[in-house]
């Protein structure tokens, strides 16, 4: 339950999420023709320019999406829709469209698939949304030129999926980083809307998962969700 205060601040939030929305796709919409446009000719310096202001709309982007997502599941609920969903293809996918935070800091990931079967049964945009939160995080609060790993495999009758990245969460309850509006600290202090997380949690839960964070050996951080396969051949 959300008391007064959240609510206020949500629909303060919920509002500048709308208006937000249509200027920044049309800078991305703008930029990218710009770059593609073969007539014109750029210095590597204004290409890294012009890449960098692509990256950070589209960052603004992901975290508005985010917003109205959140505020969608508060006041309407979201029901997961089921399909059949190659999750190696879901994250390769997710991946090409969040690469630019890994370019601009020049960042691997490694792969690790190690599912009997890559096929699960759930909601592809909303599973997807979780693996692109993950992984913006991870990205965001790593050094440069570190490596992020992926790894995915079966655990009985679950699918589990693992991000691990350079770092450390610094919170009392590391669990809080789940809570909307809430944030943690990987080695400094940050702000963000609060909702990512917050968002792949009601996901993962809607989907019958479990969704969890530890700081695990190495000064590293370990992101991991498991869901139910569903009427898949293992």
């Amino acid at each position: 339950m959300f008391d007064s205060d959240v609510n206020t601040k949500g629909d303060f939030m919920e509002n500048l999420a709308h208006d937000l929305k249509s200027p920044v796709f049309s800078q991305i919409n703008a930029l990218k023709l710009l770059l593609n446009d073969k007539n014109c000719h750029f210095e590597d310096n204004q290409l890294e320019i012009l890449n960098c202001v692509l990256a950070s709309n589209i960052y603004m982007k992901n975290m508005i999406l985010n917003m109205l997502t959140g505020f969608k599941q508060r006041k309407e609920g979201m029901l997961p829709d089921y399909t059949s969903v190659n999750i190696y293809e879901a994250i390769y996918s997710t991946i090409e469209s969040i690469k630019h935070l890994f370019v601009q800091k020049d960042q691997k990931i490694h792969y690790a698939f190690e599912c009997k079967s890559p096929y699960c049964e759930c909601d592809e945009i909303k599973i997807k949304r979780v693996i692109s939160n993950i992984l913006t995080n991870a990205s965001k609060y790593s050094p440069d030129s570190s490596m992020i790993s992926v790894k995915v495999y079966n655990e009985n009758a679950l699918l589990v999926f693992e991000a691990v990245n350079d770092g450390h969460i610094d919170c009392e309850n590391i669990d809080d980083v789940f809570k909307i509006y809430k944030t943690g600290r990987h080695t400094k202090s940050y702000s963000s809307s609060g909702l990512g997380l917050f968002i792949s949690k009601r996901i993962i839960e809607e989907h019958g998962g479990k969704i969890s964070v530890n700081n695990i050996a190495g000064n590293k951080v370990m992101f991991s969700f498991k869901i139910p396969i569903v009427n898949t051949n293992l």
